[in-house]
């Protein structure tokens, strides 16, 4: 399943700009509680798609589940008195952060139709996955399935199971650019190495493969491949806290979007522009 191309998924469900070659990431609102917001985040296994039935596609997911703390003055003062967690945290696809709350689950599956022909509905998919213990519908024609342990063999599932897959698929994808000497994949691999050490809170790491992707798509020429650095450098300064900075290179990224009239890229930078503003109180 393509992630450049986004799917037409349920209000509220937030997409990681990951490159197809790392499967596709989704963040799904749960509900709020308290003072937090809960978010699950489902990542397909890369190359773990199968065929299941014509158009009908699948792919295992992982699953983590985290808690995004809502800011207001109650809030803020329950934080002082609240231990710090110690879970991962995750940069939201909006530029908000999250904490992981308990292990991964490596049970569900993506499912979704590559045509407009085929209809998939939840009868469908429970015929053909009766032990299934949740069926969401979460896009046009994409589905989420929970309680399923393999589609494929024990060997995809396994995948799931490997710590840090997502990069090393992106190292290798960076690597065989590099051996072709393409250089606007090149980029693109870079960008997505840097979007998973800033997950990993690596700043540093991530803005270094952000600027050496930057120099090469002014080198290219690339108004398209700018456009994508200018947001991911603005968005890795969001999670930072540094918001002028921010607002300063998604705004460069905003112009070329619309002189590019890419309506998706637009409205991603646009949000990620809107919670910069919020947290500096310009609502």
């Amino acid at each position: 399943m393509s992630t450049r191309t986004k799917p037409f998924l349920k209000e509220g469900v937030l997409q990681e700009p990951l490159a197809k070659e790392l499967g596709l990431a989704l963040w799904l609102p749960v509900k709020r509680c308290s003072s937090f917001q809960l978010w699950e985040r489902f990542h397909s296994v890369p190359h773990s798609e199968v065929v299941i039935d014509g158009a009908v596609m699948a792919s295992v997911a992982s699953v983590i589940s985290a808690r995004q703390r809502l800011r207001s003055l109650w809030s803020s003062l329950r934080k002082c008195f609240e231990p710090t967690g110690n879970g991962q945290q995750w940069i939201l696809p909006n530029g908000g952060t999250a904490e992981q709350t308990g292990r991964p689950q490596d049970d569900a599956l993506l499912i979704w139709s590559k045509d407009d022909v085929t209809q998939l509905d939840d009868a469908w998919i429970r015929a053909h996955w009766p032990q299934a213990v949740r069926v969401e519908q979460i896009g046009l024609c994409l589905f989420l399935v929970t309680g399923v342990h393999s589609i494929a063999g024990d060997e995809i599932t396994k995948l799931a199971q490997v710590e840090g897959c997502p990069l090393q698929w992106a190292e290798q994808a960076l690597a065989n650019a590099r051996r072709k000497g393409s250089r606007r994949a090149e980029a693109t691999a870079l960008i997505d190495i840097a979007i998973i050490h800033q997950n990993q809170n690596n700043l540093s790491r991530c803005m270094t493969l952000l600027g050496e992707s930057l120099e090469i798509s002014w080198s290219l020429g690339d108004h398209a491949l700018q456009c994508d650095v200018l947001s991911n450098i603005g968005f890795a300064w969001l999670s930072t806290g540094k918001l002028q900075r921010s607002i300063q290179f998604l705004q460069q990224a905003l112009l070329l979007a619309r002189q590019l009239d890419d309506n998706f890229v637009t409205k991603m930078i646009l949000e990620r522009l809107g919670h910069a503003y919020f947290q500096l109180g310009q609502i």
